[in-house]
């Protein structure tokens, strides 16, 4: 083939191209759900930019959303019924989450049958206090070594230390043992009474 007839076969190629590059589309972003009007273009029109594939397999570049905020370019450009979908069905799925998550940490916290706090803020702010304040241990929370393996994990980190609360003398440590065929290390405390 000649290159007059390239040039032939390329300039109808553009003829029938024209209509996808010269319509107005309602594009929307489903990173940020603005919603905007566009353009395809031929060309990039931003440095990240992909071609896009759209009816009968023509390729054309997306412009990039609006938004400045959003930091996604094309990535995401829709028109703007389906980006809204994705936008809402995300935001959705978030809500739904950030609601499981506040359920939860708002069940009561139980350590053991006598030991529960209110909530889990309650519960690590008591760790906290404790870590720093011993003295104020009470006689569940000694009695309890997953409690104490807690206090011992903030205030020391992992290791085997020693813990002086009010006439106690309290020392995390660690062991190996067999269940079954399976080696865990399991952890203790133990606990002494020092007499004055």
């Amino acid at each position: 083939m000649n290159t007059l007839g390239m040039k032939a076969l390329q300039q109808v190629k553009d003829n029938m191209m024209k209509p996808i590059y010269e319509k107005r589309r309602h594009l929307g972003c489903e990173w940020c759900g603005t919603t905007f009007y566009g353009y395809y273009s031929k060309e990039k029109q931003s440095m990240f930019n992909s071609p896009c594939f759209i009816e009968e397999g023509v390729s054309v570049f997306i412009p990039p959303c609006p938004n400045e905020d959003c930091g996604m370019e094309s990535f995401g450009v829709y028109d703007a019924k389906s980006a809204l979908h994705h936008y809402n069905k995300r935001k959705e799925k978030e809500r739904k989450k950030a609601e499981r998550k506040a359920k939860k940490d708002a069940e009561p916290v139980k350590v053991s049958k006598k030991l529960t706090y209110p909530n889990k803020q309650a519960y690590h702010d008591r760790i906290e206090h404790l870590a720093a304040n011993p003295d104020d241990l009470t006689k569940y929370e000694i009695m309890s070594s997953y409690f104490l393996d807690k206090i011992f994990w903030k205030k020391f980190g992992k290791g085997c230390h020693t813990l002086q609360s009010r006439h106690f003398t309290i020392k995390n440590a660690y062991g190996m043992g067999r269940t079954g065929a399976i080696l865990a290390k399991h952890g203790w405390a133990d606990l002494r009474l020092t007499l004055k």
